[in-house]
């Protein structure tokens, strides 16, 4: 007997336990294709192995030795950790070390990250601060080492501390704090397929192989497979007639408090969908014994009465033969409460012009207004008041008007959700000012006499110094800017 999908045999992948929650081949091992009857669901009857790391950071405290005299204390001292320090020292002799005496001083990180779809993490990062006993300094003293590795595959990490301490990709819980290092997990190998554990409870439950094989194969066949002389193969079904839901989704819309939650079905059938939270109590039903055709289709769960936290979807569906399958899916609700972000506030002024550039950068779509404000607090200016989209955004101030003073630019956001932040930053505008001295004073278009003039100045008119160029004032009058002699302009 065999097991098929669409005529072929399958990859009858199995593990030890799956800790509750069957994985994807291709989250497993990114090369593959995702296979139909490879998915992730959870499985109730894997009575979830459970592992854990529990690590002090500070292995060896070595404030109070000599590292000139390593020979005095090196043999009395030894590491806090039993279990996952020997198999980081043997590691560290695979990787550079060989044949080396080590002391690991500390364990300053150890991260398992880049959760995929079905909870397993996909990273890892470590830090290890160690010392070897013949690596010295020019004085005798010893030399501390470190190894550090950000963003490694997972798999890494888990031969660096043992499979058999990490047992599973399937972390549960982590924490860090200045002394200590936990992460907790569940289930005992890769999770695809068949859980030898979750069968095990099955069948002692009286579950039938094939209904066991159904579960952890789904939309599978069990053939009689005789070789190539047989044309037409006896088959017995395999948990075929039950009309699971596939592809199952969910989105968040963070505006109407609603997540959408997308499936499709391979034949007609009457649908159910609950919500449940994570101590199992129905929380909405958005269908009940819906009859619906076989195809795409979306259900609305409206999530205004609930708290940020994981639930679970789960939806049943029975065909006209009263073949019954079913789907779980967890949805995570993660109500946006946080305050738009607003960095990198940059203001630049241009004399020349008399405008002032002023910069931010957003985290996210929100409606801006950008104030200016005197010395008193008092407005003098309102600049944008505006929907943005996230990223850098800039708006001009035009301060021909403004007096030499300390101005404050307020930047105000509020996003869809009512959240809203203020940041300010101060602008200093200093013009120097001037007074005509001469009966008339040309400007001139360049530094020199002979040049085009662009605008006449009578005695004692104020103006505007941009720069000093030599023996010429770069000036601004209204709209005219040009160039003058310094011996007939008084600051």
């Amino acid at each position: 007997m065999v097991i098929k999908h669409d005529g072929e045999i399958i990859e009858a992948f199995f593990s030890s336990s799956n800790g509750g929650m069957t994985e994807s081949n291709s989250n497993v091992w990114s090369s593959g294709n995702p296979l139909a009857y490879l998915t992730i669901k959870e499985d109730s009857y894997d009575t979830k192995t459970n592992w854990a790391i529990t690590l002090d950071k500070k292995q060896i405290d070595l404030s109070k030795k000599d590292l000139s005299q390593p020979d005095e204390w090196w043999t009395s001292v030894q590491e806090k950790d039993k279990a996952v320090v020997p198999k980081l020292k043997v590691w560290l002799k695979n990787n550079g070390y060989a044949k080396q005496d080590i002391k690991i001083a500390e364990i300053p990180a150890l991260t398992l990250t880049g959760k995929k779809t079905g909870g397993r993490v996909t990273k890892g990062s470590i830090q290890i601060n160690f010392y070897v006993r013949n690596l010295v300094d020019e004085r005798g003293k010893l030399l501390e080492q470190k190894v550090s590795l950000t963003n490694v595959a997972a798999s890494k990490i888990r031969g660096m501390v043992g499979q058999d301490v990490m047992k599973s990709y399937l972390v549960d819980h982590s924490s860090s704090n200045p002394s200590r290092i936990a992460i907790e997990g569940s289930g005992y190998g890769h999770g695809v397929g068949l859980s030898q554990v979750g069968a095990k409870n099955r069948a002692e439950a009286g579950q039938t192989y094939q209904e066991i094989l159904g579960f952890y194969y789904p939309n599978t066949n069990i053939e009689k497979e005789y070789g190539h002389a047989v044309s037409e193969p006896k088959r017995d079904l395999v948990a075929k007639a039950a009309p699971n839901p596939i592809n199952l989704k969910a989105k968040q819309d963070h505006i109407t408090d609603e997540v959408g939650i997308i499936y499709s079905l391979k034949e007609d059938a009457v649908v159910s969908l609950t919500i449940k939270d994570s101590k199992g109590k129905v929380l909405a039903t958005p269908l009940h014994d819906q009859t619906l055709k076989k195809g795409s289709h979306s259900a609305t769960w409206n999530t205004k009465a609930v708290n940020n936290g994981t639930y679970t979807a789960e939806m049943s569906a029975m065909d006209r033969s009263g073949n019954e399958g079913s789907t779980t899916m967890k949805i995570k609700i993660n109500k946006d409460a946080s305050a738009p972000d607003i960095t990198d506030v940059d203001t630049s002024g241009n004399y020349s012009t008399e405008k002032a550039n002023i910069t931010y950068i957003i985290n996210e779509n929100a409606n801006v207004t950008v104030e200016i404000k005197n010395s008193k607090g008092i407005v003098v200016g309102t600049l944008a008041s505006r929907q943005v989209t996230k990223g850098r955004q800039s708006v001009t101030w035009d301060f021909r008007n403004m007096s030499t003073g300390t101005f404050t630019v307020t930047i105000s956001a509020k996003d869809v959700r009512d959240n809203r932040n203020t940041v300010s930053t101060k602008i200093p505008i200093r013009k120097t000012m001037g007074i005509v001295t001469a009966s008339v004073l040309h400007i001139k278009e360049k530094r020199s006499t002979s040049t085009k003039t662009v605008g006449k100045l009578n005695r004692d008119q104020t103006i505007t110094i941009l720069s000093q160029q030599g023996e010429w004032y770069k000036v601004k009058k209204g709209s005219q800017i040009g160039y003058v002699l310094i011996k007939h302009v008084k600051k």
